[in-house]
């Protein structure tokens, strides 16, 4: 078998980078192939830094006007603020670091393209993705060489797998993935859109696969959980940044079911009424409060993706600019139903249980074209 070496986002700071990385490794070990993680991404920092904030705020939002500048102002006295919880916050990072540690086998750090260049693993193939390797907003470049496999020698057998942009862009940013894509050997994306989008601009070779989650069964990921601690039927909230109508979602059901609401939200939430918030959960622990929760209500696509496989009423409220990845997974499973509509202010998704048989059934066929797509880049 095979030795691959894969760049991805293993080390964000965030459950779905973490777990899609950990779900790609075992499903490549199950098939008999070595697997090891250049660890290229840029750590995240535990302390942060308010000149840092400015940085990361100008450069995606730009500085002019009054409005603006003030926004960047409050936003450097929060980042600042923020540190108060630094030991709490350092104990998420730690847990994050001892998850990939215990499941991954990781390269030493690259600190930059020019260390990875110099000194990559020989490999057999490479695999780029899956997660969002080519939304510019994790690399700080438009587009960043490393996450196209721009590193390794010519004649290296190169793939991209679910690799993602997190939304959606214009022609010109596309037009530039399919030039830094046309050495490789196949090319998969996570999204039906972009893939569309990129075959309409010239590159036939592009195909939509599964996220690398939704290559396990529902048991396979039971063995990450450990018991819980919380016994009574419970609301769960998970979302990216905050949002009025998650509050309204978990409001709503909370008051008609009579639950508590458990917050995992890493932002802020307007709420009053939260039994329980763990904002520094582990990703194991993040596994257990989605499979324990009667009812979730989420804005984060991997939120989604875990409420459809531990086979949860949920509700899914897509965020600015991040819509076609949540449109695109619901339209492929038939779960439309789950994902808000911005011009109702009543929600529907709870009234009829969900069938996960068909669900699971959907799932099967699109995990047989995920699986032809890798063995077939692997084997030919």
């Amino acid at each position: 078998m095979a030795k691959i070496g894969v760049v991805t986002l293993h080390n964000s700071i965030n459950y779905g980078g973490a777990l899609q990385a950990v779900a790609l490794n075992a499903y490549l070990k199950k098939q008999g192939h070595e697997v090891v993680f250049l660890d290229y991404q840029k750590p995240w920092p535990v302390y942060n830094s308010p000149l840092q904030y400015r940085k990361l705020r100008i450069h995606y939002y730009g500085s002019e006007g009054v409005v603006t500048k003030f926004r960047i102002i409050a936003g450097m006295g929060k980042t600042a603020l923020s540190n108060v919880f630094y030991f709490r916050r350092k104990k998420k990072h730690d847990g994050f670091r001892d998850f990939v540690q215990k499941y991954l086998a990781v390269t030493p750090h690259y600190q930059s393209y020019q260390a990875l260049e110099d000194g990559y693993p020989d490999c057999d193939f490479y695999i780029t993705g899956s997660d969002q390797v080519w939304n510019n907003y994790y690399t700080m470049d438009r587009f960043d060489k490393g996450y196209f496999l721009g590193f390794v020698s010519e004649g290296s057998k190169k793939i991209a797998y679910g690799a993602s942009i997190g939304g959606a862009r214009d022609d010109i940013y596309v037009k530039e993935i399919i030039s830094l894509t046309k050495d490789f050997k196949a090319v998969s994306v996570r999204e039906k859109s972009l893939e569309e989008q990129m075959n309409r601009l010239g590159a036939a070779r592009a195909v939509t696969v599964l996220d690398p989650t939704l290559l396990l069964t529902k048991e396979q990921w039971l063995r990450f959980i450990k018991p819980s601690e919380i016994k009574e039927p419970y609301i769960l909230m998970y979302g990216l940044e905050y949002s009025p109508e998650l509050d309204r979602a978990a409001a709503y059901l909370g008051e008609k079911y009579n639950y508590n609401i458990v917050d995992i939200f890493p932002g802020v939430t307007k709420l009053k009424h939260i039994k329980y918030a763990d904002r520094y959960c582990s990703p194991e622990e993040f596994l257990r409060y989605i499979k324990n929760a009667a009812y979730i209500v989420t804005n984060s696509f991997h939120g989604t993706v875990f409420s459809i496989i531990f086979e949860k009423q949920f509700l899914t409220i897509p965020r600015a600019r991040q819509e076609s990845r949540m449109t695109d997974l619901l339209d492929s499973l038939k779960l439309s139903k789950n994902l808000w509509d911005r011009n109702k202010n009543t929600y529907s998704f709870d009234k009829d249980k969900t069938d996960y048989k068909a669900v699971k059934n959907r799932i099967k066929e699109l995990q047989k074209l995920s699986f032809q797509f890798l063995e077939g880049a692997l084997n030919a």
